[in-house]
């Protein structure tokens, strides 16, 4: 079989790549890291790669966007919606007019807009939202009890809930998609054996058309896409 190529960014800390070396059924895979989103979507474009690891809305923005891909697969996500220790928030309903840091329209905003609505809360009037960028000052924020509550990725939510934070929600036992992979339909054509090997192999499925459509409905709300 023909190796396939995926490109990550270099800095990813939302979920390792799905990776894949099994002499056994002969499917070799190179996972290639990238500066930014721009250039790894570019070498998508341009058929240097076959796919690339990204998270759902930005899969959702550039199949928008009419580029030739498709998702093929949800990868095993983890994050926290994680609560500090001091503020007797145990339960999701607590949350409603707290202080909750997000990075506005991405997908951490998305995973805490999807928690929020699960118990009801108005996404946007039901609770204060501060714009955090970076997900290691919205850690801090949370353990000085400068923020009630955010949503954090893998390792970091990790050191929060060690530190006797507490987690609210643990995406990895729901239905929210966060991080999926997608191939160019280049490589769909030319290589689909490889894929379907490399989406079995790792049990995976796709995302179903209610979650696309959620997501779709999400980023015309916010005017990230027509």
């Amino acid at each position: 079989m023909q190796p396939l190529t995926i490109g990550i960014l270099i800095d990813d800390d939302y979920s390792l790549p799905p990776t894949l070396t099994n002499d056994s059924i002969g499917l070799q895979v190179k996972v290639i890291r990238f500066l930014s989103s721009a250039e790894r979507d570019s070498a998508l474009y341009a058929g240097k790669i076959d796919g690339i690891v990204t998270d759902y809305l930005n899969a959702a923005i550039l199949q928008a966007n009419g580029a030739p891909l498709q998702i093929a697969m949800k990868n095993d996500t983890s994050f926290h919606l994680v609560a500090g220790i001091g503020n007797g928030i145990r339960s999701l309903e607590l949350l409603k007019g707290r202080n909750i840091a997000v990075e506005k329209n991405t997908i951490i905003e998305y995973i805490t807009d999807c928690i929020l609505q699960s118990v009801n809360i108005p996404t946007d009037t039901g609770v204060n939202k501060a714009d955090i960028k970076r997900a290691s000052l919205r850690l801090n924020l949370l353990q000085n009890g400068l923020i009630d509550a955010s949503v954090l990725p893998g390792q970091l939510a990790n050191i929060a809930i060690e530190n006797g934070n507490y987690s609210l929600f643990d995406l990895e036992e729901s239905t929210i998609p966060a991080i999926v992979t997608l191939f160019s339909n280049q490589s769909l054509n030319n290589k689909q054996q490889e894929i379907e090997v490399f989406v079995k192999e790792h049990k995976a499925s796709a995302p179903s058309q209610d979650e696309i459509t959620h997501v779709i409905q999400w980023l015309k709300q916010k005017e990230l896409i027509k």
